[in-house]
């Protein structure tokens, strides 16, 4: 890559964060780590003393503060790697941050660098491809890249985006547009760079390929796509006030497709905003759902327009999942309610979720990494749990052990099971108790993590809609 940009005028700013494993963590949950930077220009790479790290959003500050001074330019774009959860934020070696941390750190570093926003903004991260994400970001970025379901990575055969191709194209032609540098990582999702799933075969442990989906958005183009989700938002309202209407449009929301893979970190709620709209049209085409006026079919249609000018290129895998009939672009619809999928969402629901088959073959390849975050998971429960809930967590503390002393693959599995039946126990105990008792801290951060999940700035009609449904 540094031989590549030699005679260019691009530059190169790089910046990789080590968390320190033996640290405390600070009050906000920040690892201390440290930040190693090396600057790639003109054929060089020169690598600078590290610097302390404070955080995913300061050191994202911190970032653009520096390349700004270090390197100022006519045309400046930021690839933000690591893991993603949509709209309740991103996560790296050295915490997390949410959606509006990481706005506010982006304004903050664009101060002084002669830039009031970023040329392209690329999400190497998964379940990004949000329209709440695009809310928060869009009169920061020009353009943005992301994935609405999660991105995949195992070495060589596939490698998430696989920077290396798009940052080439770059290199190759550094006097492209903002807009052609976009749409040059979904033409190298396209073209196989980081690896394509086929139907009935597998790449590694996953049938996928590096990216399911990846979208390019047209920031500017923004206020319409709002205005549009806006309007559809308040005809979906005003019908759902017919009982009747209500059980269509829910059943409707029940058919559209989902993501497969972004549901076991996020539950069941995320739908692709596409598919939705083509099903409302359907549904009011065909008559069952009410919409003597075509005020439904009319609004998804517009939408879908608007949906479209914003998306100037789009790639999805040729899946069972049929990722390459979805638009790029996830919105909050449950199937239940908000309550039902914060409890979906808990710690112990994942722990519960099972561990075989893909599953227990990621554990058993990272059981170190896997092993941290269940202590953490743990010590979070014993600070609110009931005496009653205590004596399970023992039980499921022990079995966490078994694992751990397990070497086996045999070994290792069958412990796995074992402690997947406890955690269940736990989280049936838990849900008993609540019965009787207030909602427990964890379910209620996240209860108004999914309210805020249903925010989409610019379409408070659609906002109001989607709690409706949600209540």
């Amino acid at each position: 890559m540094a031989e590549q940009t030699k005679g260019t005028q691009v530059t190169l700013m790089v910046q990789v964060t080590h968390a320190d494993r033996n640290g405390r963590p600070g009050p906000d949950g920040t690892l201390p780590g440290t930040l190693d930077r090396f600057s790639i220009h003109d054929g060089k790479v020169d690598s600078l003393a590290s610097v302390q790290s404070h955080g995913v959003a300061i050191d994202t500050t911190s970032l653009l503060q520096w390349a700004g001074r270090a390197a100022p330019s006519d045309k400046i774009a930021l690839i933000s790697q690591g893991h993603g959860h949509g709209v309740d934020g991103i996560a790296g070696d050295t915490g997390m941050a949410s959606m509006s941390g990481l706005q506010a750190a982006m304004k903050d570093g664009l101060k002084g660098t002669g830039h009031s926003k970023l040329d392209v903004l690329d999400f190497d991260r998964c379940l990004m491809g949000a329209a709440g994400v695009q809310s928060h970001f869009h009169d920061l970025a020009e353009h943005i890249v992301s994935s609405e379901e999660e991105e995949h990575n195992n070495g060589a055969d596939f490698d998430a985006q696989k920077l290396s191709a798009p940052l080439s194209a770059l290199l190759h032609k550094p006097e492209m547009t903002p807009s052609q540098l976009a749409d040059s990582f979904i033409d190298s999702a396209a073209s196989g760079a980081n690896g394509k799933a086929e139907i009935g075969k597998t790449n590694g442990p996953n049938p996928h390929g590096g990216v399911d989906t990846l979208a390019h958005f047209d920031s500017t183009k923004y206020p319409q796509f709002a205005q549009n989700l806006d309007r559809l938002g308040s005809a979906l309202a005003r019908a759902a006030k017919n009982p009747q209407s209500r059980e269509q449009i829910a059943r409707i929301i029940a058919e559209t497709e989902g993501f497969p893979e972004g549901q076991k970190m996020k539950g069941d709620g995320e739908r692709d905003l596409k598919s939705f709209a083509e099903k409302l049209i359907d549904a009011a085409n065909r008559g069952t759902l009410a919409d003597k006026d075509q005020t439904i079919a009319h609004a998804a249609k517009h939408l879908l327009d608007a949906q479209q000018a914003m998306t100037p290129s789009y790639y999805g895998e040729k899946s069972s999942t049929r990722y390459d009939r979805f638009g790029g672009l996830s919105v909050f619809l449950p199937q239940g309610t908000i309550e039902e999928q914060a409890h979906s969402l808990t710690d112990i629901h994942r722990l519960a979720e099972g561990l075989d088959g893909e599953k227990a073959e990621l554990v058993f390849a990272n059981k170190e990494a896997w092993s941290r975050q269940v202590d953490s998971i743990l010590a979070s429960e014993r600070e609110t749990a009931t005496p009653a809930a205590q004596k399970e967590i023992d039980r499921l503390q022990a079995a966490h052990l078994r694992v751990n002393k397990a070497t086996t693959h045999d070994e290792v599995l069958k412990a796995l099971k074992d402690f997947t039946d406890t955690a269940r126990q736990l989280e049936e105990g838990n849900l008993d108790r609540e019965e009787t008792a207030a909602m427990s801290p964890q379910v209620a951060m996240r209860r108004q993590r999914l309210l805020d999940s249903t925010q989409v700035s610019g379409a408070q009609s659609w906002n109001d809609f989607v709690r409706k449904m949600a209540s």
